[in-house]
């Protein structure tokens, strides 16, 4: 199984962020509207090589290289509206070559419009998602309607782990950023293609050092509540969330978890994240619907002293005790790679967004672009990356050229 390493910097290259990065990523902390490639999670993951403007945007029109963007839209990750905003697409460009979904259901929904358009292109575009959930993303991979999907991990079980050693007294890391994996038809009985991050060393550091507080404890049941605040249980991504919270929670009777759904309305779970306190619950897991509405009860929450830990999407600020979440910029510039790849750096591209009020759409968003440039930056290079063979197991980047 061959590996697509981020984390390691080769000598000879320097990680050299250019100042127009660094003034945008400035900016964007102090806009109340939006942040872009989290700073926590991009300071994690030691990129191989000079970063072009990783927070560049890529307006409709614009060219990569050979490779156009054509058309995008905030489709708010949801199936329905990807469905309908290709609906538009497929009637304003004959020749669309790739279409990029910020999850499954939207490279899904893409398709069924392109099936329903009846001229043929559900088979000669390449549809890319991300999430891979068993029975949604990597089905459709093995039944040849997404050309790949991208692991997104909930992170539930390191939650619940952490969780316990938290609630233990124990120190954890600030941040936590968990590593994807890369699914396409040929590879998906095999594993796919890891493509790493620190995280997964942190956790498994954590687990083997403190083996002795994770383990169960039926003489304390129910020692500890958490709540778990849930945006939307509309979303099979998140139902697998809950899922694999309910289950790594399930080991350790000493902990009883309660749950909320928001049902994708950030009102509703800025109340409930300020019920929990009121319920004097012992820490609190939240995975947000939007970054800015659910800061101020996320921080009202930590100033009261009960331990929180932020799942999936980041809050503004760092009022929180543990981020835990996949690493989007590295998917989203994993997503890029591989697309130029599969172009062959030439073609054009739909790109169907998730919600554009939350991290993770910029993140994938931004990463993409970036990878899109590593491609120009090094074809050679970037197609060993996913054709096997020894040279697949260099560091991702290791000959990109800066600018």
């Amino acid at each position: 199984m061959s590996s697509l390493l981020f984390s390691r910097q080769p000598a000879g290259l320097r990680f050299d962020r250019p100042k127009s990065l660094d003034k945008e990523m400035a900016m964007r902390r102090r806009s109340p509207k939006r942040r872009s490639v989290g700073v926590r999670i991009l300071s994690a993951v030691s990129l191989t090589a000079t970063i072009v403007g990783c927070g560049d945007k890529a307006p409709t029109g614009e060219k990569i290289g050979d490779m156009t963007i054509v058309f995008d839209a905030d489709c708010k990750w949801l199936e329905s509206n990807a469905r309908k905003e290709m609906e538009s697409a497929l009637t304003r460009f004959d020749k669309i070559d790739v279409v990029y979904g910020h999850n499954d259901p939207q490279a899904h929904g893409a398709w069924l419009a392109a099936r329903a358009e009846g001229q043929g292109r559900e088979q000669s575009i390449e549809f890319i998602g991300i999430d891979a959930n068993p029975d949604e993303g990597k089905k459709y991979v093995r039944e040849g309607i997404l050309s790949a999907t991208l692991e997104y991990p909930t992170g539930a079980a390191e939650a619940i782990d952490v969780a316990l050693l938290i609630l233990s007294g124990l120190e954890v890391p600030k941040n936590i950023s968990l590593a994807t994996t890369l699914y396409t038809k040929d590879n998906l009985d095999s594993g796919g293609i890891p493509v790493e991050a620190p995280g997964a060393a942190m956790v498994a550091e954590l687990r083997a050092k403190h083996a002795g507080i994770l383990k169960p404890d039926p003489a304390n049941a129910a020692k500890w509540t958490i709540g778990m605040s849930q945006c939307n249980l509309g979303e099979p991504w998140r139902v697998r969330m809950n899922q694999e919270v309910e289950a790594a929670a399930a080991k350790y009777p000493q902990l009883k978890v309660v749950y909320k759904d928001a049902q994708n309305d950030s009102q509703t779970q800025r109340n409930q994240v300020e019920e929990f306190l009121t319920q004097k619950i012992d820490l609190l897991i939240v995975s947000p619907k939007e970054t800015v509405p659910l800061t101020p009860p996320v921080k009202k929450v930590f100033e009261a002293k009960v331990p929180v830990i932020v799942l999936d999407r980041s809050i503004q600020g760092d009022t929180y005790t543990c981020f835990i979440g996949g690493n989007n910029t590295l998917i989203g510039r994993t997503a890029g790679r591989y697309i130029g790849h599969v172009m062959q750096g030439k073609g054009n591209i739909v790109e169907l967004k998730g919600l554009m009020t939350t991290d993770p759409a910029h993140e994938r968003h931004d990463g993409f672009i970036q990878g899109l440039k590593d491609y120009i930056a090094d074809p050679a290079g970037i197609d060993k990356l996913f054709t096997g063979g020894a040279a697949a197991t260099q560091p991702a980047g290791a000959t990109t050229k800066p600018e």
